[in-house]
């Protein structure tokens, strides 16, 4: 982030500074701009959404530690935890009617 004018700015993908997400609207008939960041957070999503272990989406990332990964992705983890035992239990509950 760096101080541009009066608004602070988050610096774009060659550190040029572009304004903060809360402060640009997408144009009539366009979509909102996505910065390198979102691309890559998308990326990390779909790949613990698709099972994968939390060390490979580590690497991927490039951090320094699972343990980073961890405590940025954990709540798209308990939530895939939560769904696959909520699908067990009404299966087990429900049987063939689920």
């Amino acid at each position: 982030m760096v101080q541009v004018g009066g608004a602070l700015c988050e610096t774009g993908f060659m550190g040029e500074p572009r304004p903060a997400r809360a402060q640009t609207r997408p144009q009539e008939g366009r979509a909102p701009a996505t910065c390198w960041h979102d691309l890559r957070h998308t990326f990390a999503s779909l790949l613990i959404a698709g099972g994968a272990n939390i060390t490979f989406v580590s690497r991927q990332l490039g951090h320094s530690s699972s343990q980073i990964t961890l405590s940025v992705y954990a709540h798209l983890l308990d939530r895939e935890e939560q769904a696959e035992r909520t699908r067990q239990m009404l299966q087990d509950t429900l049987g063939s009617v689920v």
